[in-house]
């Protein structure tokens, strides 16, 4: 079990990323916004949901799961090549989206199966704190870029543009409104593609060992 997740466990970053995709663009969809939206629209939303939100929160949990075992290994990976402050900190950031995401899809599952039992008013306020829970997300993605990218030429995780990358994505992330959803997407697609280069990386290792 544990070579096998020495094997594959950079892989459940992108897992989790792929899962956490399709549970809320592609199952749930996108609730309308609480800010330009009439309370009928929202609570419309969450009651013709039914189902779907209750998939959808499934989804994220395992998305969630699988976030942890990514912090997990990329925290292991970096100790054993001596980034110990840097391997905490970037397990922290792991810890924080898998905690955004466990919010997000409880929320999701309450809604789904409880919106037109509870007030209209409890409806729009619990939509509304999904649709700005954003800082535990570009908090952890910050923490997660930042720590893997300054650790990135002492333990040869990844190369020196994704690093670099990261830092650019992290600075928007924390660029306020508008421009910060875009650094958060961006930051995700980032996540992905440095889960591929780390799985690709840990596949080198093993052939060599």
């Amino acid at each position: 079990m544990n070579r096998f997740l020495n094997r594959f466990g950079p892989l459940s970053g992108a897992a989790s990323m792929i899962l956490g995709f399709v549970g809320w663009m592609a199952v749930a969809g996108m609730p309308p916004e609480v800010a330009t939206s009439s309370t009928a629209e929202v609570v419309d939303f969450w009651t013709d949901l039914g189902d779907t939100g209750r998939w959808a929160g499934w989804l994220v949990l395992l998305g969630v799961i699988l976030m942890a075992l990514f912090g997990a290994w990329l925290g292991s990976a970096m100790r054993d090549r001596g980034a110990t402050v840097l391997a905490t900190t970037a397990g922290i950031g792991a810890f924080f989206i898998a905690i955004g995401s466990s919010i997000d899809g409880s929320i999701t599952l309450t809604l789904g199966d409880a919106a037109a039992s509870l007030p209209a008013e409890s409806v729009v306020a619990i939509s509304a704190i999904s649709e700005y829970l954003f800082i535990p997300y570009v908090a952890g993605l910050v923490l997660l870029m930042v720590s893997l990218g300054a650790s990135a030429k002492q333990t040869g995780l990844i190369p020196s543009w994704l690093a670099v990358a990261g830092y650019v994505l992290a600075v928007v992330a924390l660029i306020p409104h508008e421009v910060a959803l875009i650094g958060v997407m961006l930051s995700m697609l980032w996540l992905l593609v440095t889960s591929i280069v780390l799985f690709r990386g840990a596949g080198s290792e093993a052939a060599q060992a």
